[in-house]
């Protein structure tokens, strides 16, 4: 049978003036889960005058499990000066209102019935001391702060509860067996007590005992034997029932777990967890080990799990509240509501940026410089003459000053950009198609945007390039000795002629060799095969069939010239001798995305902005043959 308890009226309930003295904490350990390092610990509270701060306590609520979202689940208040400190415990009067659940409450306490409280409290400061090899580690609140002290079913810290003033003893009588009588069980819930049945609703008994997940255990497995529940779904009932008790018996909404160690760096290891996650489903992706708990998170649960990895209890948000901050952002501003979308700010992110490295323009990763620029100003990029050889130092020791020479060349960067939202009714729906269809796309037109300026530099004054501010001429000119004087056919003849005039090239004073030699064979995609064929390996059957330049020219295919089918390029290291150089705003490098909560439209505004800008500050590291 079930475990049968008598109690006398708690003389310490005045029904006439609707108060009763209680025990709202004794500071016993409670053993609590750490959202952020995937580990327990017991929390302890330090029940002291020194510890706690006392001043909320004049006005402070009795709610209803902690409800404090609205007005209707007040039952009562705490009647102000009747709070004690004494021999390690909380003790306070409290008044019940005259509501419907007030009123309940009131009378029970009257019939004899105990009522269970828990405190709702924020942390300022913990004490931590790890514990031996097979212990949890506890963490003492040595400065706290109650905040409400709720009316619950299961309260966290036993002790807390109403107070008898002479406390009579407590009439308890068990059956001398632990469990009921199986038999019975199984016929109460109207079936045959089989051997097989038997062993079934044992297994069920001792599940549900083992998890603590009722008072009334025995009542829970009955109702579920007459149901048929298999093993596996009451396995799972039990596990659902254990989540609700604790749902229901939490340190609250104001009590953070963090201020001791290193809890940011682990709520910031989760959200990478989370972001991993959440980048896998978008993009196909193998998630990391860590990411793998997180795989099948709806939107929902990956706000819900940021929110409640801080401390914060969730139960009673609304899915706007989750998404978008609602009662969470009103009630704890210190936290603020940036976590859930910077979470799909940064998987966005990863999307966005897959995207763009594989879109991006050859003219961009290989022939340009990378550079940056501090401000939207145009950028000088000063360019400085060798200045001849060394000289000869006389008898006397002079050694004589570099005579050298400089000319600078601008460009400036410029913002590009675009804005999407995500919708209210994409996060409830859990779809994230278009979302991630819009970083894709995002990134590659990012890509495109780069590719784009990058060959239309090049293809100003009708392919012959920007005009230069070192003589006012175009960068690909005959004065400047590094444009061919006639359309050339891609082959080993011309290859050799536009290697020997660019191993000419001369540094600005017009006389001293640069001696550099080209590293790329740049090409439209008309000629890539004809310039993959001209510079593979072969084997030459006499001398003069062998190519040169076979371990030194590197093939460099790129669709932006294809305007110019036939027109070729060789091009030097940009490390060594740049042609084209680009740059991002400082601290801007490639595209970034940004997020807010929607205003116009509910749900997040996501807008990726470029900030981009290209320039020719040489020509004497390229040779270009015209289109023919």
């Amino acid at each position: 049978m079930p475990e049968i308890i008598n109690r006398q009226a708690p003389q310490s309930t005045d029904v006439e003036s609707r108060t009763a003295e209680i025990i709202w904490t004794t500071g016993a350990a409670v053993k609590r889960y750490d959202w952020r390092s995937g580990g327990y610990y017991m929390e302890m509270l330090d029940v002291s005058k020194d510890a706690i701060r006392m001043d909320r306590f004049d006005t402070m609520p009795l709610l209803d499990t902690h409800d404090n979202y609205s007005m209707e689940t007040r039952i009562g208040t705490v009647v102000p000066g009747s709070v004690r400190i004494q021999d390690g415990k909380g003790y306070c009067k409290i008044k019940f209102s005259k509501s419907e659940l007030g009123e309940r409450l009131l009378q029970d306490l009257a019939d004899g019935h105990p009522l269970n409280i828990s405190v709702g409290y924020k942390v300022w400061e913990y004490n931590r001391k790890d514990g031996d090899t097979n212990e949890l580690p506890t963490l003492t609140a040595i400065d706290w702060e109650p905040m409400e002290i709720s009316a619950v079913q299961v309260p966290a810290d036993a002790g807390a509860h109403s107070r008898k003033e002479n406390r009579m003893p407590d009439f308890q009588t068990r059956t001398e067996n632990s469990n009921p009588d199986i038999d019975e069980v199984i016929r109460a819930a109207g079936r045959e007590p089989t051997e097989k049945e038997r062993k079934r609703v044992e297994e069920m008994i001792n599940l549900a005992r083992s998890m603590n997940v009722d008072n009334d255990s025995f009542g829970f497995v009955q109702e579920e034997v007459r149901r048929g529940t298999s093993m596996a779904d009451f396995r799972n009932l039990c596990l659902e029932r254990k989540i609700e008790e604790e749902e229901r018996t939490p340190t609250y909404a104001e009590s953070a777990i963090g201020g001791y160690g290193d809890s940011d760096q682990r709520f910031d290891r989760q959200q990478r967890a989370m972001e991993d996650a959440l980048y896998s489903r978008m993009s196909g992706t193998k998630p990391s080990d860590e990411a793998r708990q997180f795989m099948g998170f709806r939107l929902e649960d990956f706000a819900r799990g940021l929110i409640e990895a801080k401390g914060v209890n969730t139960r009673g948000m609304s899915r706007e509240d989750l998404f978008l901050g609602g009662h969470y952002s009103r009630m704890r501003p210190a936290h603020g509501t940036s976590d859930f979308p910077n979470l799909l700010q940064g998987a966005g992110r990863r999307t966005l940026m897959a995207a763009y490295e594989n879109s991006q323009s050859k003219l961009k990763t290989v022939i340009a410089k990378p550079s940056t620029a501090t401000d939207f100003r145009p950028k000088t990029a000063i360019k400085i003459s060798d200045g001849g050889p060394l000289e000869k130092v006389n008898e006397h020791g002079e050694v004589k000053s570099f005579s050298r020479s400089e000319v600078a060349e601008s460009y400036k960067i410029d913002t590009f950009s675009a804005i999407f939202s995500l919708t209210r009714q994409a996060l409830i729906n859990d779809d994230l198609g278009a979302f991630t269809q819009w970083a894709t796309t995002a990134g590659r037109k990012a890509a495109i945007t780069e590719g784009k300026l990058l060959a239309k530099l090049l293809a100003e004054n009708s392919w012959a390039g920007p005009t230069m501010a070192e003589d006012n001429k175009a960068l690909f000119h005959a004065d400047h000795n590094n444009l061919a004087g006639a359309p050339d056919g891609l082959d080993l003849d011309g290859l050799k002629l536009a290697r020997k005039a660019f191993l000419k090239q001369t540094d600005i004073d017009g006389e001293t060799r640069i001696n550099i030699s080209p590293k790329y064979l740049l090409v439209p995609t008309d000629l890539e095969v004809d310039a993959k064929q001209l510079l593979s390996t072969t084997y030459p059957t006499t001398y003069e069939d062998s190519n040169s330049f076979t371990n030194d020219l590197v093939p460099v295919v790129d669709p932006w010239l294809d305007d110019q089918p036939n027109a070729w390029y060789l091009w030097a290291d940009p490390t060594i001798l740049p042609v084209i150089e680009y740059s991002y705003l400082s601290g801007a490098e490639g595209p970034q995305i940004a997020v807010r909560e929607g205003f116009d439209t509910l749900g997040s505004d996501f807008r990726v902005t470029l900030d981009f800008g290209c320039g020719a500050v040489d020509f004497r590291g390229a040779y270009r043959v015209p289109n023919s």
